[in-house]
């Protein structure tokens, strides 16, 4: 909750104060507050622990962003750069979704070159959906590898290259006096998509009927 509410302050932070400077300070607060979460010994201080660990990332995210963009120049090298960033954010969670969220990053650069950034990100928008609806016809037991990791694939895809897409247009198009709060509005927004789109689809999920009969 810290992390997405404060990304767009913190990107603010990052153009008023310079953002190596809000970088470097975003830094040691999120190793300082690793480090206290570590050592927490109750509840109530891991929970201001990740408060605070939550805020320093919040700053420190946006302002890498920002320094990403201000060290390249607009056109491909920006785009392959931020291709890896969105690779590199790919972590935890299932391992084939990860891999194919960094093929469809690193891909993604490519394809802005060659169809634009608007057609590239609807392309990874239409593989995010199919596969979404690759899942939402899943048997209930006994689920087929193949299907599960072709959805995955189709989503860890389409994510790539949206991300990449929209960071790309996001960036490019925001004045270089403005480039930290750019960077956190577009970190902002993905986590408050996320946090709607749970919201809205957890409780469908759990009231949908079962669907045992459909497989491949």
């Amino acid at each position: 909750m810290c992390f997405g509410g404060f990304l767009i302050v913190g990107g603010k932070v990052a153009d008023v104060v310079d953002a190596r400077r809000a970088f470097a300070v975003g830094l040691v607060g999120f190793t300082g507050t690793s480090l206290l979460c570590a050592l927490a010994g109750s509840a109530e201080l891991l929970l201001a622990a990740r408060a605070a660990q939550g805020t320093a990332a919040a700053l420190l995210s946006p302002a890498a962003l920002a320094l990403l963009t201000a060290s390249t120049e607009a056109g491909p090298g920006r785009r392959r750069a931020i291709g890896m960033w969105t690779a590199a954010a790919a972590g935890g969670g299932f391992p084939a979704l990860n891999l194919t969220v960094i093929v469809g990053s690193l891909l993604g650069s490519r394809l802005i070159a060659l169809l634009s950034a608007r057609w590239t990100a609807a392309g990874g928008f239409a593989l995010i959906t199919g596969g979404c609806l690759v899942l939402a016809f899943l048997p209930d037991v006994g689920v087929p590898t193949g299907r599960l990791l072709t959805a995955f694939g189709l989503m860890g895809t389409g994510l790539g290259l949206a991300s990449t897409a929209s960071t790309a247009a996001g960036t490019d198009a925001a004045p270089a006096p403005h480039r930290g709060v750019a960077s956190g509005l577009l970190n902002a927004t993905a986590q408050i998509g996320t946090a709607l789109g749970l919201a809205l689809v957890v409780p469908v999920v759990a009231v949908a009927p079962s669907s045992t009969s459909m497989r491949w």
